[in-house]
C-alpha cells in the first residue's frame, strides 16, 4: 500500500449533496473512505476489460465492483444495499415517472452500471470466488472429483468441469447459506434453496451437461446412489 496523499476536488453542491445523503445510507463514515472505494472499483472494471472491447459488451460477461478489494463482502454489502434501496425507491415513485427515473440515474452515475440488481449479485459472487476464494474454491472441487469416483454415473466428470461448475451453484444461491445437518433430514426450506440454485445455474449454462449439476444437488441434499458403504456415505457429507 503506498503513501497517503491530500487532494481536493471540485463537485456540483447538488451532486454533492446526492453523493453525501448515498454515502450514508451505505454506511461510509468519510467522502474519502467512498472515494476510494469508487476508483479502486472502476480500476478494476478497467482492468478486466479486455482491449478494444467496449463496457457494453462486457457488462453481461464480468463483475465489475467493489468485492475484488481485499476486503470483499463488506463492499459487495454496499453495493447490494445501495441497487435494493435505489428499486425500492424508484418503486415508490412509480407513480412520478420524473422522480423514479431521477433515482435509477442517481444509482446508475454512482455505480457506474446499467446491469439489474440480479445479474450485479451474480457477478460479484462469481469475482470473489475467483479472486479471494479460489484456493477454497478447488479444495471443494477436489472433494467432489474424489467423491465422483465412487460411483459408474459420475466418473466421467473432470475436475475443471466440477469445479466450474460448483461455482455456477455458489453463485446463483439466493441466500448467504442454508442449515443442513448432517445427522439429520434437509428441510424443506433448505431443499428449496438448493433446487432453485441448481435450476438457475443449469439456465445461465446451457452447454453445460444438466447431470453434473444434478451430481452436486444429490451431494448437497444428501441423496446417496445405492451400494455405498457408510465410509463412502460419510464422504459425501460436505463440511
Amino acid at each position: 500500500m503506498g503513501d497517503i496523499i491530500r487532494f481536493g476536488i471540485s463537485m456540483d453542491s447538488s451532486l454533492l449533496q446526492q453523493f453525501d445523503t448515498l454515502i450514508a445510507k451505505h454506511g461510509y463514515s468519510n467522502r474519502s473512505e467512498a472515494f476510494r472505494d469508487l476508483v479502486r472499483d472502476r480500476l478494476v472494471r478497467e482492468a478486466e476489460q479486455p482491449p478494444g472491447e467496449c463496457e457494453a459488451q462486457q457488462q453481461g460477461q464480468r463483475g465489475a465492483h467493489r468485492q475484488a478489494h481485499a476486503t470483499g463482502g463488506d463492499l459487495v454489502g454496499h453495493q447490494q444495499r445501495g441497487e435494493q434501496c435505489a428499486g425500492h425507491r424508484a418503486q415508490r415513485h412509480e407513480g412520478d415517472p420524473a422522480t423514479a427515473e431521477e433515482i435509477r440515474r442517481t444509482y446508475r452515475r454512482f455505480t457506474g452500471t446499467e446491469q439489474a440488481y440480479p445479474m450485479i449479485l451474480y457477478d460479484c459472487k462469481k469475482l470473489v470466488l475467483h479472486v479471494a476464494l479460489s484456493s477454497e474454491l478447488t479444495v471443494l472441487a477436489r472433494k467432489l472429483d474424489r467423491i465422483s469416483e465412487q460411483h459408474r454415473y459420475s466418473r466421467d466428470f473432470t475436475l475443471r468441469n466440477l469445479e466450474d461448475s460448483l461455482a455456477e451453484v455458489i453463485a446463483c444461491f439466493p441466500v448467504y447459506r442454508t442449515y443442513i445437518r448432517e445427522d439429520e433430514p434437509v428441510g424443506d426450506d433448505d431443499r428449496t434453496v438448493i433446487e432453485t440454485a441448481i435450476r438457475a445455474a443449469k439456465r445461465r449454462n446451457p452447454s453445460t451437461s444438466e447431470s453434473v449439476f444434478d451430481f452436486i444437488r444429490s451431494i448437497l441434499l444428501h441423496q446417496d446412489p445405492d451400494g455405498l458403504t457408510k465410509e463412502q456415505q460419510g464422504e459425501r457429507r460436505l463440511p
